[in-house]
């Protein structure tokens, strides 16, 4: 097999499919060099799509690129070929990725950990933030079979736990009154909020309201109030409480499953940022694991960005370990879908 600027535009296509933060899309792909069966590619980051002030530590940026890394080499896998080494260049917002991409042949999709995966799995894998049914035994099935095949990438074992609900309610009620301040973290959400349907950005990037489960009557007023100014925004949300309905809710009774995954950290600023795309690469793969067991996620990142309730995440973790010093990475609910589920629109498309 010989590469061709053809092979790597579908891997580029399949790849752009992979999960990010708000949906911001930041991998700025391209070939670099390629002879006869290897090939090297550079992966750049645009600095329109990051979020300086809600991602301080780029963790969100660095787990987005290791998702797009993660999807390049499953769509490799199909072709006889992988990323045989991944450089992370640069710092924080302005980190860059080299890929050394080499033929191997057969069964190249499947890793040293011995799970492998389709590209069609990365085109179908859905984020779900409408009302999820708890499969606790599916779950643990799914959980068990990761600890099995992951800590392929990440250097360290990724610790998780199961999250009480009790736990999940209260943590989310101070992430929830956290989501509207700083007033700068405010506005750089809204910049990904796409709730005016006759808006170019609407079928390109961010954050619907059809994927976040707002009513239409809802979302439109929303957007007059989006346009009108954070000041607008902020004095109605105050009065109608408006924000929670941006943010899944459920019954405890029928609530889903919640999961937090974190390193073994006493800080993120002790994360580098190689080690955010490794775990970012695991973390696709557990994701491509509960669809298989026909379960989706919700993904809560607010539980993480907020310092209380981040310690209180991290309290569940000490359960298991007593002593360790945890950095929540991602947090997510997951059950199974009640209903068809909206697919978030891309720049690939």
């Amino acid at each position: 097999m010989s590469f061709s600027e053809a092979t790597f535009d579908r891997v580029f296509a399949i790849a752009g499919w992979a999960p990010s933060a708000h949906n911001t899309q930041p991998w700025l792909p391209q070939v670099s060099s390629l002879s006869g069966s290897s090939a090297t590619l550079t992966v750049r980051v645009d600095p329109e799509r990051t979020l300086p002030v809600t991602d301080p530590h780029a963790m969100d940026l660095g787990l987005s690129l290791g998702c797009w890394v993660e999807a390049a080499n499953i769509a490799l896998g199909a072709t006889g070929a992988r990323i045989e080494d991944v450089r992370v260049l640069g710092e924080g917002h302005g980190i860059w990725l080299e890929l050394e991409v080499a033929e191997v042949g057969a069964g190249a999709h499947e890793t040293d950990s011995g799970a492998s995966f389709e590209p069609a799995e990365v085109l179908d894998r859905q984020v779900d933030r409408g009302k999820l049914v708890p499969r606790t035994d599916r779950l643990e099935e799914a959980l068990a079979q990761f600890a099995k095949t992951n800590f392929a990438y990440t250097s360290g074992p990724i610790a998780s736990a199961q999250i009480p609900e009790a736990t999940w309610s209260a943590s989310s009620r101070y992430a929830q009154a956290a989501a509207l301040s700083p007033r700068e973290a405010l506005d750089e959400t809204l910049e990904w909020l796409r709730l005016d349907d006759t808006d170019p950005r609407y079928y390109q990037d961010g954050l619907t309201a059809e994927t976040l489960r707002i009513p239409r009557a809802v979302a439109r007023t929303g957007a007059r109030l989006v346009r009108a100014g954070s000041d607008t925004l902020l004095n109605a949300v105050s009065r109608t409480g408006v924000w929670s309905t941006m943010l899944p809710t459920f019954t405890s009774r029928k609530a889903p499953d919640r999961v937090v995954l974190a390193l073994h950290r006493d800080h993120a600023s002790q994360v580098s940022a190689e080690d955010w795309v490794q775990a970012g690469r695991d973390l696709l793969r557990l994701w491509l694991i509960l669809a298989r067991h026909e379960l989706r996620v919700a993904v809560e990142s607010q539980l993480k960005d907020t310092p209380l309730s981040a310690a209180m995440l991290c309290d569940v973790l000490r359960r298991t370990d007593p002593h360790g010093s945890f950095v929540p990475f991602a947090v997510f609910s997951v059950g199974e879908s009640t209903s068809e589920v909206p697919k978030s629109h891309r720049l690939v498309e």
